[in-house]
């Protein structure tokens, strides 16, 4: 193999390896699956069926295979609230700390909790969780600092 193709090999393990560990930490994960999920999951899955249809050298066949999976890690999405920060992307790992956040807003539909916080006075991404509401509002009021108003709005639509 090429000298190339090693240090592909190397960095897709190393790529995958540390959005595992990221994965990992994550207590409460936002999960969801719009367009955008299936199209790169059926790109990923294009570029290694081509690759195995179209066999050439063992070389051009390990990056095909390796480019499919660089392109399936973007679905490997580690957005939530880990012990000590709140994880906005994957490639993230400091994210922001709990005592940053000024004000966290919690919207209980009917099967799920959309979680949205402010920081600096700018509102951060949303978050879609399917854990109790109960579970969540625990969570944040450990690990807030003291005084960080938590609101709750319950979407009463039938």
């Amino acid at each position: 193999m090429a000298t190339f193709t090693i240090l592909l090999l190397i960095f897709v393990l190393v790529l995958f390896a540390y959005l595992f560990l990221i994965e990992r930490e994550i207590i409460f994960k936002s999960r969801r699956k719009s367009t955008s999920f299936y199209l790169i999951l059926v790109l990923g899955l294009g570029a290694i069926l081509m690759v195995i249809v179209n066999p050439t050298t063992l070389d051009e066949n390990v990056r095909g295979i390796l480019a499919g999976l660089i392109i399936l890690s973007f679905l490997i999405d580690a957005k939530g609230f880990a012990e000590n920060h709140i994880s906005v992307n994957p490639m993230d790992k400091r994210g922001i700390p709990y005592t940053e956040v000024d004000r966290i807003v919690l919207l209980k539909t009917k099967n799920q909790v959309k979680v949205n916080f402010f920081r600096r006075g700018m509102r951060g991404p949303l978050f879609v969780l399917n854990e109790p509401l109960e579970e969540i509002v625990e969570f944040l009021a450990t690990h807030l600092k003291e005084g960080t108003p938590i609101d709750i709005l319950l979407d009463e639509k039938k």
